[in-house]
Parts: structure tokens; sequence; C-alpha cells
């Protein structure tokens, strides 16, 4: 990531705390260079990355996935923590709430999760359905 390609945070920014921040900070130091590329062999840029992302995930026991898998569970994992969209958004790299609702995939859990926290809040304040009667 390079500090002009606009997917947010570059590996110098502040912004840029905790585990991965300490991951980028071990990488830099085992690179021999600062190159802009996370992928390259011995610096050089590797145009196809196909065959090194496949042995990547291998090494990393996550065969078969794609780097869109990878942003997809990045996205459902920072909106499930509790950050609100538009930082999600700001984290991830995404400009459109439309684009980004792709990623933010709901799944049939989520909807079973958001009903019974709904039942658990009438349950606890009651309903606000109002008073009024069909009339006839």
């Amino acid at each position: 990531m390079t500090a002009t390609d606009g997917l947010g945070s570059t590996v110098s920014d502040p912004g840029v705390v905790g585990e991965i921040a300490a991951i980028i900070k071990r990488r830099r130091v085992a690179r021999f260079d600062l190159l802009p590329y996370v992928l390259h062999r011995c610096g050089e840029h590797i145009g196809d990355f196909r065959k090194a992302w496949n042995k990547a995930c291998r090494q990393a026991g996550i065969e078969g996935k794609i780097a869109h898998d990878l942003r997809r569970t990045a996205v459902r994992n920072i909106v499930r923590a509790g950050v609100p969209e538009r930082i999600a958004m700001s984290i991830s790299g995404h400009k459109t709430q439309a684009i980004f609702d792709r990623y933010n995939i709901v799944s049939e859990q989520d909807v079973i999760e958001g009903l019974l926290k709904t039942q658990r809040h009438h349950a606890e304040v009651g309903h606000n359905l109002g008073t009024s009667t069909i009339k006839g």
C-alpha cells in the first residue's frame, strides 16, 4: 500500500496500531529494502502474483481463498466488533456505501441474532405499537 493509493492507512501512518502495526514493523525489518511491493521477488515486482498468493494461502492454512474473501471477512469482523460503518469504510478503503454493503454480507445467523435482540428489547421495555385500534 502506498501513501497515494487511497486505500486507507499506510504502514507509516500512526493510525495503524496494535497487532497489525507489529506485523508491519516485523516485515519492514525483515525486508532488505523498503520497496512499495507487498509481494516481490528479490525486490522485483511480481506481475502475476497468483502462484505466490496460492503458496502464501497454503502456508497460512487458508487454501483456496482470494484477496476479496479476506477483505469481506475483514469488513464483517470490523462491523461485528461494533465499529461504526463510516469508520469501517475508512479502514477498508471503500468510498461508497453501496460498494461497502457488497462486502458487509448479512448472514442468516445475523438476521436471527437481530430478531433475538429485538425480542429481548421488547421484553425489557415493552412495545411501542401505540394504543389505537382498527375501527370497523
